[in-house]
Parts: structure tokens; sequence; C-alpha cells
């Protein structure tokens, strides 16, 4: 099953890149890194629990990830896998099939980025090859706090990355290949399950394609830290290859910096110990910007302030034109003296470039509609 978590702080209208478009390979690709996050419903491991922890960590970055839990959805269809600058795999799934496992190693070996996590070095064992491929296989575990060493600190894929001492199980691996490049090891403490430095993150190459492991990552004590979520992030950063990468930091780059300041009449709901911080706002262009869409689509701006502001409830009718009620209203009461401030408004594109062109006031005095719907033929 797949879940995506998307937010659109703008009237955007997504539009579906047709299938006869040439599909877009992690070589050609511009702009945020898209990952294809390849979890599972399992009660360990649980990635529905923690993949929105780095997601919403890396996404302020500019990394996005569209989320699976079928790996048959995920790996069926090469023309969508071949989309993704990298897969990454935190998973339990026993199995695999054939073709699954032929487009995952033709993407990897094209070009893509693969990004196996902690468990994923247990997957797929009705395939012999997977662990040739991932560097090594998982063996038994044990759990402790500990704090890995980094070996290899000049690699790329260890830039920014500090050590950090966390709750962890004690992978010890088998099936270990001579082609890696160690990053990370943990080393024996008091009564361990090892005897010598254990490999804890690597690298290798599969052809045109790179392969980033490492074993952290058990559960929430690793995943919601910052020192992992730098770790993935250097991890990803280096898998997806250097060309991928010069283009992600000229987009980075091409971006308005976000900017904030304290305000004291921010609502605090969450009861935050800190100030809340009031993001000065951007244009609608470099609102796009910072926006995701899953893979396959894409955003075209059709309206912004002033033409609609704070927009509640949108719908489109068989004529093409969006109706949108808005609020300024809300959250606020309304009194029984005061007329409501709110509106549902009318928009239309009449040159057909794509934008709105015409806005029609259809009600006013409103006081927070929250949905509308079209009745007696529309």
């Amino acid at each position: 099953m797949k879940r995506l978590v998307i937010a659109i702080p703008l009237v955007l209208l997504a539009a579906l890149s047709f299938a006869l478009n040439k599909a877009e390979t992690p070589a050609e690709a511009e702009g945020p890194i898209r990952l294809l996050f390849l979890g599972h419903d399992s009660e360990h491991h649980d990635s529905n629990k923690y993949f929105p922890m780095l997601s919403k960590a890396l996404g302020r970055d500019g990394i996005y990830f569209d989320y699976y839990t079928d790996v048959e959805e995920a790996l069926e269809d090469f023309s969508h896998l071949s989309k993704y600058d990298g897969v990454l795999l935190y998973a339990n799934h026993g199995a695999i099939s054939e073709k699954q496992y032929g487009n995952l190693k033709r993407y990897i070996t094209e070009g893509g980025g693969f990004i196996p996590v902690h468990c994923a070095s247990a997957c797929f064992n009705n395939e012999p090859d997977f662990v040739r491929l991932v560097g090594g296989k998982f063996a038994h575990h044990k759990g402790k706090e500990f704090t890995t060493t980094v070996v290899a600190p000049k690699h790329p894929a260890m830039k920014n990355v500090r050590e950090f001492k966390a709750w962890d199980e004690t992978y010890v691996h088998s099936g270990h290949g001579s082609d890696r490049t160690i990053l990370m090891v943990r080393k024996p403490e008091g009564d361990d399950n090892v005897k010598k430095p254990e490999p804890w993150t690597w690298t290798r190459n599969e052809g045109k394609g790179r392969v980033f492991y490492t074993a952290s990552g058990h559960d929430q004590r690793v995943w919601s830290r910052d020192e992992f979520h730098q770790l993935l992030k250097s991890g990803i950063l280096w898998a997806i290859g250097e060309d991928r990468k010069k283009s992600y930091k000229g987009f980075i780059s091409s971006r308005k910096a976000l900017t904030y300041e304290t305000r004291a009449n921010i609502p605090n709901y969450e009861k935050r110990p800190k100030p809340l911080q009031y993001q000065h706002p951007l244009s609608p262009e470099e609102s796009l910007k910072y926006t995701q869409v899953p893979v396959g689509w894409r955003l075209q701006l059709f309206a912004s302030e002033p033409q609609i502001v704070n927009p509640i409830g949108l719908a489109w009718d068989e004529s093409g034109r969006l109706w949108a009620a808005e609020t300024v209203d809300y959250p606020n009461e309304i009194k029984a003296e005061r007329k409501g401030d709110d509106k549902i408004k009318i928009l239309e594109d009449k040159d057909g470039d794509g934008r709105c062109d015409k806005v029609t006031v259809f009600a006013d005095g409103l006081n927070i509609p929250t949905s509308l719907t079209f009745g007696n033929g529309g």
C-alpha cells in the first residue's frame, strides 16, 4: 500500500504526466531529490512510525520520498521505478519475485542509488544475489546502548556525519562482500556478541549505480535523532551520484531561503517550550520550490493572492471553473452583531493559458463556509 503526505500551500493544479512522455531517469533529473521508500507494515521495524520522522527532517532540505509498503507496487514497473533518484529499503520483506529483483538490479546497475537500512540486510531471502548486492546479510543480534565509530572520515558519504550514542540492535553480519568500503564499525564492548570490530556502515558500486548501507535504525531511539538523519542524508547524496548531487545543489541554491521571526501572538496549541517562529511569506513561484507532489505529477500555479485568500474548500465544475470557499473569519467566532466576512468565489481561465484571469464573487457575508458541492445539474 502506498501512503503519501503532501502539503500544498497554494491553489495549485496537479496534472498527471502522460505515459507518452519519456520516463525520467536518475541521470536526467533535476530539482529536489526524489526517493522511493519501501517500508513494511510490520510489528518490528515499523516503518509507518519512523518514515514520517525522516521525511520531515529531510523534506526541509528538498529530499522527498514516495512511501510504499508493498513490494509489487514499488518494484513491479521498471518505468515507474526509473523516475526516482534512489530507493531506500527499510523492511522485513521475506521474498521478492524474479521480475521485481530484476527491475531493482537493473535500476541500480543503470545508475540509480540504493540505500538499504538496518533490517534491509535480512530481506528477500529467496534471492541469493541480494546479499552480494547489499554487501552483507544480517546474521544475529542482541541489543544495547553503544556508539559506532567512523573509520573513513574523508569519504564523501561521511560528510557532516557525527558519531552518536543510542540504543540499537547489535547487528552481526554474514556474507561480507570483498568489494565494500567500510565507513563505520561497531567495536566490541564488555559482554558483546562480537570479538572484533563489526562492519556497520559501508558503500559499494554496482555497475553505474551506488549502494549505501547502514545497520543503524532499530526504532525511534535512532530514527528520531538528528545525527541519524544526517547519516542517511550524506549516504543518499553519495548514492545518487555526482551529477545528480550537483543538479540538486543547484536547485537548493536557487530557492529563496526561508526566514523567520519570533512572535508572541502565534497560538501554541502543542505547548512547545520555545517561542514559536513566524515564517515570512514567499511568492507563489518561490513556494512551488518547497512543495512536494508524487513522482509523475507536476504543479502549475492557477491562482494566488489577491485573487483568492485563505481557501478552505475547492471544487471544479463541468466547465472547468474553480469554485472556492474563502474564510478570513476562521478561527475567530462570529458575533451576532457582526456580519461574516467570508466568500464563495468563481475563478476562471478565460484565455486558456492555465492561469486564472477572471474572479467572480458568488456569495459573501458568510461565516466559515467549510465546503461546497454542486446540485441540480451543476
